[in-house]
């Protein structure tokens, strides 16, 4: 089954945290963004949350998720965590997150 459509038949969502001031943050977007487009991922379920340098804002999201390093990508299905990668993604970002979609 195309990730695409797991995420519609599971109703999986991805969260992806990040700081525009993080070098790391920056060097997976696009990662991320070709895992996104590579996969037709309906990019209604994915939402981008940027956080401030101190990782305080935004409070509510951050404490939610227990963010404490970013980028931080989270993958849920029904609302609940399944997955996550924090900070490194030694295959890449893309590779990484295929594999996850892979034991989902």
């Amino acid at each position: 089954m195309k990730i695409s459509e797991q995420m519609d038949a599971k109703n999986i969502n991805i969260l992806v945290f990040q700081g525009s001031w993080c070098p790391m943050c920056v060097s997976a977007m696009p990662q991320i963004a070709k895992f996104i487009s590579t996969n037709s991922v309906d990019e209604s379920k994915v939402e981008i949350i940027n956080v401030n340098r101190t990782k305080s804002e935004p409070a509510d999201r951050i404490a939610e998720y227990n963010i404490t390093r970013v980028p931080t990508v989270v993958i849920e299905e029904n609302g609940k965590e399944v997955s996550r990668i924090t900070e490194f993604a030694p295959l890449g970002w893309k590779t990484e997150l295929e594999n996850i979609f892979e034991g989902i």
